[in-house]
């Protein structure tokens, strides 16, 4: 493989795909430390990343309506590729009683257990995404059919399997 600067940019379309085929990724948040991030499982409910939560610096971010952006990846170290999407905006709490119901119905149990018994939304104001394509020249032995759920060749993931 060369040496050859391989980063792409992801178009908005592309993100979106990628946000809706996951559940979980990461809460950038600033409290009285500085910067924070955290991990959440979430939904994408048009540009809006959804998640539950407990009390805490995200509970308090978002009553606060602060800033915040979500990222979401996947990397191969050993073959040297992968992607990441950003969304940025602004961080509220959820306390609409119908839309609560509607939210909590698309939320997944979070992987960490616990009543989280708020909801946030980050509103994408700005999408934007990046990756490290596959390298033309890698050959087709590096992968297990199990390798492939997350690896695309196309422009768009419209080829993703899984």
């Amino acid at each position: 493989m060369g040496k050859e600067h391989r980063i792409e940019e992801i178009d908005t379309k592309t993100c979106l795909r990628l946000l809706e085929r996951h559940r979980f990724g990461r809460v950038g948040i600033t409290d009285d430390h500085g910067p924070l991030i955290l991990p959440v499982n979430y939904v994408l409910d048009g540009r809006a990343i959804v998640f539950r939560t407990d009390p805490g610096a995200k509970l308090l971010a978002a009553v606060e309506g602060g800033t915040a952006c979500f990222e979401l990846d996947e990397v191969d170290e050993k073959r040297r590729f992968g992607w990441s999407v950003l969304v940025r905006g602004r961080v509220t709490q959820v306390v609409q009683e119908g839309e609560r119901r509607r939210l909590s119905e698309r939320l997944i149990e979070p992987f960490a257990g616990g009543p989280k018994a708020y909801i946030a939304r980050i509103q994408g104001a700005s999408i934007t995404g990046r990756r490290i394509p596959l390298s033309d020249d890698a050959p087709d032995d590096w992968f297990d059919a199990p390798d492939l759920g997350n690896i695309w060749r196309g422009p768009d993931a419209s080829d993703l399997m899984g």
